[in-house]
Formats: C-alpha cells, structure tokens, sequence
C-alpha cells in the first residue's frame, strides 16, 4: 500500500490499520508516516534513487522506495533490522517458482 502513495518530501499522511496489539486486544489505529528528501541507496540488488518513508513512534520505521514506476521496496528498517532489497526478476505468465528457505 505505501508504493501507491504520492511520496515526496514533506508528504504526511496518517493510514488507518487494524492492529492486535492495542490496549483490548483488537483495535483500529492509524500510522503517520513522514516523507523525506530523496536519497541514493545501495543494495545487492543496484543503485536506486529512492523515497524515503518514516514510520514514526511507536512503530519507528523507515521504508526506502525507488523513485520509478515500480516503487520497488528498496530497503526497510524495522527498529535496527535491516531488509536490502536483494535481486529483481520477473516471472514470465504462468511460470511457476518454487522457494526454498535457507
């Protein structure tokens, strides 16, 4: 969902979810998230000119998306767990993949 937002800097918006961490249990809730200025980040997977996205507390979160009609997720940073983006490919129609975890 946040590749289809209109992201530049200075972008604040505030995205409604539903969490199972509030105080009853269930309960809706809704994240800001601040654009920064663009940025030049370096991944396995290339250079990519990308959006910067923050998640402010209390979820504290920074999201790196490319400056191009894919919006690739480039990186995220999820409270010091780093996520690269690691290798882009595309799947011809019907083409089956199977995955296998390390």
């Amino acid at each position: 969902m946040f590749r289809c937002l209109p992201m530049g800097a200075g972008y604040h918006a505030q995205v409604p979810i539903f969490t199972s961490f509030g105080k009853n249990g269930d309960s809706a809730s809704a994240l800001k998230c601040k654009g920064k200025k663009k940025k030049t980040v370096v991944v396995p997977a290339g250079k990519f000119n990308c959006f910067k996205v923050l998640l402010p507390m209390p979820v504290n979160q920074n999201f790196w998306f490319s400056d191009d009609e894919h919006r690739y997720p480039v990186k995220i940073d999820a409270n010091g767990v780093v996520m690269p983006l690691v290798k882009v490919e595309r799947l011809k129609a019907g083409e089956v993949r199977k995955y296998a975890g390390r």
